[in-house]
């Protein structure tokens, strides 16, 4: 297990998504946020600018050649962390680490690789589909609807090509492409991630392309483990961004983070989550100017959003969830809330095989990293690719 300092589930905390600090109250059936009754007032003075942070870290980065490789066909440029960096990571409940990932690796391989699985008619019906569900609350089957109804439903509504579309989706593309995988079941990637968690080993949960299409509006503030089914405070994201990212003045929209959300305690010790006016009570931090290479790791509950994408082109990223070796399921009984559904589909295809209250276990929960185990690259999955 893990060592890391107890936290405590923040589960459906969520604050606005259209400023920095705002008030909102939350549906306590889902974590979909309802509208405040007056706009709140943007304090751009408490975000946290770290232009200058990350421009050092990259010189400092660029002279460390001594953990660097010239393989242009490894993964990681570096494969351990500073005490500093760890650190951080526990206090704040995110993490930038500017050039971990070999750029080429990105750009020749998982980016062509995701896109090609993005263009698919199957996959863009699946990402639809899935937004059916989760922005209209759907009750009908959405896997009998085609693409066609799927746009008719949601512009019927009125939301289809607004902004109160945050993103489309897309789920387990590990299972479905070799060089998809090779970064998704790295062990290198896994260690960093048994590294700021403090754990000795880490399963992949899923890996996930967010597509934020050109006009596509704020991703709403949420926590990650608030729609997976683990009992457990020890997952970790790890977001990749496939082209550069601007600053979010000129148009980016990469993750905003609610520092120290994470282990915030207090709040639903003494208070009820849902009901509580969040303005000012954290500190947020947002890391401009994305490079290809750069990434950022966030704890599963923190809480982080995104801005619109006002740029005249796509974003797309890819996020790939760890959790620790030795983490069980949620009981099916006995909590006090259930997960919200938003990623029921990433998972519905083994939890009935492991059931709920059991040992997270499975061929699609593939362990990545074991610090005790030998110089393989982790569990052989089998993918079977069409």
């Amino acid at each position: 297990m893990c060592s890391l300092l107890p936290l405590f589930v923040v589960a459906i905390l969520l604050v606005s998504s259209h400023c920095h600090r705002a008030s909102f109250r939350l549906n306590a059936r889902t974590s979909r946020v309802q509208k405040p009754d007056t706009k709140p007032v943007v304090e751009k003075k408490e975000v946290i600018n770290t232009a200058d942070i990350l421009q050092n870290t990259r010189k400092l980065m660029s002279l460390s050649s001594s953990r660097r490789t010239k393989d242009k066909d490894k993964l990681l440029l570096r494969e351990t962390l500073e005490d500093r960096e760890i650190l951080s990571f526990i206090r704040n409940g995110h993490l930038f680490l500017p050039q971990l990932l070999n750029p080429s690796v990105i750009t020749d391989a998982l980016r062509p690789a995701c896109l090609a699985y993005e263009k698919s008619r199957g996959s863009v019906l699946s990402a639809y589909r899935h937004k059916v569900k989760v922005q209209l609350d759907y009750k009908g089957n959405v896997d009998k609807l085609s693409l066609k109804e799927c746009k008719a439903l949601l512009k019927e509504a009125g939301i289809i090509d607004s902004n109160l579309i945050p993103f489309l989706q897309l789920f387990n593309l590990w299972r479905n492409d070799n060089n998809i995988s090779k970064v998704a079941l790295s062990k290198e990637l896994g260690k960093v991630a048994a590294q700021l968690l403090g754990c000795n080993g880490v399963r992949l949960y899923h890996d996930t392309l967010f597509i934020k299409k050109t006009g596509n509006g704020p991703t709403l503030w949420h926590s990650d483990l608030n729609m997976a089914p683990f009992d457990t405070n020890d997952f970790i994201t790890c977001w990749i961004p496939l082209q550069p990212v601007p600053s979010q003045s000129e148009g980016g929209s990469s993750l905003i983070f609610a520092s120290r959300s994470h282990c915030d305690f207090a709040l639903p010790y003494w208070s009820n989550p849902i009901e509580t006016d969040l303005t000012g009570r954290y500190e947020l931090a947002d890391y401009p100017n994305f490079e290809v290479g750069d990434c950022t790791w966030h704890h599963g509950w923190t809480l982080h959003s995104a801005p619109p994408n006002t740029l005249d082109h796509d974003r797309y990223a890819y996020a790939i969830s760890f959790i620790a070796d030795g983490t069980y399921l949620l009981q099916e009984d006995g909590h006090i809330r259930r997960p919200d559904t938003e990623d029921y589909q990433s998972y519905e295809d083994w939890i009935e095989d492991v059931q709920w209250g059991n040992y997270a276990d499975h061929k699609y929960l593939p362990l990545v990293y074991q610090e005790e185990s030998s110089d393989d690259d982790g569990q052989e999955v089998d993918i079977q690719l069409d």
